[in-house]
Order: C-alpha cells, then sequence, then structure tokens
C-alpha cells in the first residue's frame, strides 16, 4: 500500500473525472502533473482498506473524453 499517494504515468484525465478504490465509499482526491496522476490516498486508516493482497483504482470518467 503506498504511503500518501499512487503515481500513475498515464495521459491527463478530463476535468471532471471521478477516482475511488473499488469497495470503499467515496471519492479521492487527485492531481495531474508532469505526465503522472497522482492519487492521494492518505486520508484511508488501514483499517477501509479494502482487501489485503489487491487494490483497484477506479476512473470514472477517463475513458469517455477518448
Amino acid at each position: 500500500w503506498p504511503d500518501k499517494e499512487l503515481a500513475l504515468p498515464i495521459p491527463e484525465p478530463p476535468p471532471g473525472t471521478r477516482v475511488s478504490l473499488l469497495d470503499r465509499e467515496g471519492t479521492l482526491p487527485w492531481r495531474y502533473d508532469g505526465d503522472t496522476l497522482y492519487v492521494d490516498l492518505s486520508g484511508i486508516p488501514f483499517s477501509q482498506i479494502p482487501g489485503q493482497w489487491a487494490w483497484t483504482v477506479k476512473l470514472e470518467g477517463y475513458l469517455d473524453a477518448r
């Protein structure tokens, strides 16, 4: 599990993209800088991590603009 943020080297998401973790309520703050999407994970306590072995980040609206 990343300490503070997850860095994804992807093309820039369109405005309005919502980032979340599957099996967890709510969206996550994110920013885009230098060809990398940074997802802020610092506000997620260990007890709210959805699973032990794998995590799925959902980018809702990301492919709509492609």
